[in-house]
């Protein structure tokens, strides 16, 4: 004899699997979080929180389900630049990029091998070959075959070559220096296809201005604004990484970050990947009183573009350097940024769109 389960019961059933479910992820959520925030500071012996300072913070952003391990880098700031319940950690930062920049309006604008197609009035870099689902094409996407799209890059001297898609910190970016050689030429160009993936960007090797090659001449050392766009107002916070000796890239991995006032100033100090307080670069250059050429170009490209072009998005994170001539040029924008070496090296800058945030958090259910 068979017997048939109510609808009610397979209702209730259904509900507390994907209860079970959704309390799986988020412990899977904030334990991944936590691993990526400690990479920063397992090796310092960091302050607690107080029960105040604690309280403070959820009175701040009630939106998120709080646990012990978010707190972490709360920790770290406060070491480093002192308490503020405005500070946004690696698990908060994760629903704030899904509340300000709704994926199914922005993951479209995410990969690089598209950004100077999709936006020709934003001065990226000159485009060579595009590697986009295993395809190659040009920089006016005409369609290539691989042959023909090696062909074209041994006509440059140099140039960079990096994933597309899903890559952060510099990872898989590739200085190609093309030999004379033509069957060598072919060889070195299509190990460097290989090795970046079926979806990828080829681009011109950009030149800085003087003032920021003396404090690294091997990687253009480039600014990262992070532009917050939420309800109408605006505001943005800048950072400047620079490359250590020898590199080709300046992210925070291989390299220093620097706080960048108002006016485009450096301060004092800045920081390794390690916490390690750094007052020079590997050139001798101290940071303190050094101005960013064409700071406000910059500043001013930034709000342009945000404004202009994606009025979706609520944050972003803009690589941008100045070129001999002292022109901004945007190398690319990142819409998932990494908010924890802005925070820490220019301070905190959520404090005006906390409440605003909080609500949207909240009410579209992101959490």
């Amino acid at each position: 004899m068979f017997f048939e389960i109510s609808p009610i019961i397979k209702s209730k059933k259904m509900k507390i699997l994907s209860t079970i479910k959704q309390k799986r992820r988020r412990n899977k959520l904030h334990q991944d979080w936590y691993n990526h925030d400690l990479r920063f500071c397992k090796h310092i012996d960091l302050p607690e929180l107080t029960q105040d300072e604690i309280e403070k913070i959820h009175l701040v952003w009630p939106c998120f389900d709080w646990r012990k391990e978010d707190y972490l880098l709360h920790r770290a700031y406060k070491k480093f630049k002192g308490f503020s319940p405005y500070f946004v950690g690696g698990y908060q930062s994760h629903f704030i990029w899904k509340c300000l920049n709704p994926r199914d309006l922005s993951v479209s604008f995410s990969n690089k091998a598209y950004m100077d197609y999709l936006f020709p009035d934003i001065p990226f870099p000159k485009t060579y070959l595009r590697g986009i689902t295993g395809n190659v094409y040009d920089a006016e996407m005409n369609f290539l075959t691989l042959d023909e799209g090696i062909k074209m890059l041994t006509q440059q001297q140099e140039f960079i070559i990096k994933p597309s898609v899903i890559k952060s910190y510099g990872d898989g970016v590739e200085k190609v220096i093309v030999p004379q050689d033509a069957a060598e030429a072919k060889k070195v160009i299509k190990k460097a296809i290989e090795e970046a993936g079926p979806n990828f960007v080829a681009q011109e090797v950009l030149k800085q201005h003087p003032v920021m090659a003396e404090l690294n001449p091997t990687s253009v050392n480039s600014c990262r604004f992070t532009s917050v766009y939420v309800d109408g107002s605006y505001d943005v916070s800048t950072i400047l990484r620079i490359g250590k000796r020898g590199s080709h890239i300046d992210n925070w991995r291989s390299g220093y970050i620097v706080g960048v006032s108002e006016s485009g100033a450096l301060s004092d100090a800045g920081y390794d990947i390690k916490l390690n307080q750094v007052k020079e670069s590997d050139t001798h250059v101290a940071f303190g009183g050094i101005q960013i050429p064409n700071f406000d170009k910059m500043e001013a490209l930034v709000e342009q573009v945000h404004k202009k072009h994606f009025p979706m998005c609520g944050v972003i994170g803009w690589d941008i350097m100045v070129d001999q001539e002292g022109s901004p040029r945007v190398i690319e924008f990142n819409l998932r940024p990494d908010f924890w070496g802005e925070q820490l090296s220019s301070g905190v800058f959520f404090e005006p769109y906390s409440d605003v945030i909080s609500h949207k958090i909240k009410s579209q259910n992101v959490i």
